[in-house]
């Protein structure tokens, strides 16, 4: 009689943790990816040889940003703020920049490279 207890109890343990792993939402790694990114958009630019032309409009909502150099021949200086700034960084052909949570930066992001560049552009907000 006590196997038959020990059985008829073991069945009802494996069958109650059952039932809790499957029971367990899993984890939604893409919401958290979501939920701190937002509505992404893509855009591109032609930055010309002369002149420093805006790349990203000024954006209090942007939380993240990437800025691609596909030109295979030029460096692309950027600057933060407006056309007379001075340079803050650069993009080296084939490379990007990063805008996230560590370096966040919502203000006008201008441009000018030479010769002139192709830059393929994503923000988040």
């Amino acid at each position: 009689m006590e196997n038959k207890f020990n059985a008829f109890l073991s069945v009802i343990i494996l069958g109650i943790l059952i039932f809790l792993v499957i029971s367990k939402p899993a984890p939604s790694f893409g919401s958290m990816v979501d939920n701190e990114i937002g509505t992404m958009t893509h855009s591109s630019s032609s930055i010309p040889a002369t002149g420093k032309n805006t790349i990203l409009a000024s954006n209090s909502a942007r939380n993240y940003a990437i800025i691609q150099n596909v030109s295979t021949t030029a460096t692309c200086y950027i600057h933060f703020g407006d056309a007379t700034s001075t340079v803050n960084d650069y993009i080296l052909k084939g490379d990007s920049y990063i805008i996230d949570t560590s370096n966040r930066y919502t203000g006008k992001i201008t441009g000018h490279c030479s010769p002139s560049v192709y830059l393929q552009i994503v923000e988040g907000i």
